[in-house]
Order: C-alpha cells, then sequence, then structure tokens
C-alpha cells in the first residue's frame, strides 16, 4: 500500500489500484490513515480471505495442518471508513454495480473495497509447486 500510495503522488492522469491480502492490509493499516489524510486518489482491492493466505495455501497442499494460518480479519471496509477511506465490501458480483458510481475515474480520495474470496480456491502457481 505505502508504494501504491507514493504511484498515486507521482500519476497525475491515472489512478492507481493496489491490491493485497487482508493479512498484508493490517500489516500496513497505517497507510490507510495516510492515504485519507492526503486525500490520494487511490482505489485499494484488499482481498480477504480470512489466511495468511500463501502460507494457508502452501501448508493445505503439504498436507500439513493449514488451519494455523487462518486469522480474525476484521471488516476491513468498516475499518477504513473508520481512518477515513471511504470503504466497501464486495461479497458477490451484484456488491460492484453498488459501489459502482464510486468507482468512478474521476473520483478523488482514497476507497478501499474489502472483496470476500474463498481461501480454499487455489492459484494454479500453487499446484505447479507440487508437480516436481
Amino acid at each position: 500500500i505505502p508504494i501504491g500510495l507514493g504511484a498515486a503522488t507521482a500519476a497525475d492522469d491515472r489512478m492507481p489500484v493496489i491490491f493485497c491480502g487482508d493479512a498484508g492490509l493490517l500489516m500496513t493499516v497505517h497507510a490507510l490513515e495516510t492515504a485519507a489524510r492526503y486525500d490520494a486518489p487511490v482505489v485499494i482491492v484488499a482481498m480477504n480471505d480470512g489466511a495468511l493466505g500463501s502460507e494457508y495455501q502452501q501448508l493445505k497442499l503439504s498436507q500439513e495442518y493449514a488451519d494455523v494460518a487462518r486469522i480474525g480479519t476484521p471488516d476491513l471496509a468498516a475499518l477504513a471508513d473508520e481512518l477515513g477511506v471511504e470503504g466497501h465490501a464486495v461479497s458477490a458480483v451484484d456488491d460492484l454495480e453498488a459501489v459502482g458510481d464510486a468507482l468512478d475515474a474521476d473520483r478523488g480520495g482514497p476507497l478501499l473495497l474489502e472483496c470476500h474470496v474463498d481461501p480454499d480456491v487455489s492459484h494454479r502457481a500453487y499446484y505447479a509447486m507440487t508437480d516436481s
């Protein structure tokens, strides 16, 4: 998130879109307050799988006790709102329609989309790790 905020200060004609996981957001949560304070024109997409995603996937594929990588994630959209960033929770495609106006390219300040995703859906890169 801090790198994306740097990009927002350098990009006059484009709005940076920052992707992070829920745990990654929590590790840099102070950056949300910075984004709000400077009214940074960024969209932050937080993929909330309720886990330390990479660790969860690797433990699951190794047939280890993957649940140790599950975390209690707070309501990130509400947390963003509390820190002055417009936050929206997205759990289904219909939720995106509800935030369509907020995603307008002419918007000014920061916006966070908390996208709830299934932790048991893996990217193909994790399966490649087991093919060797």
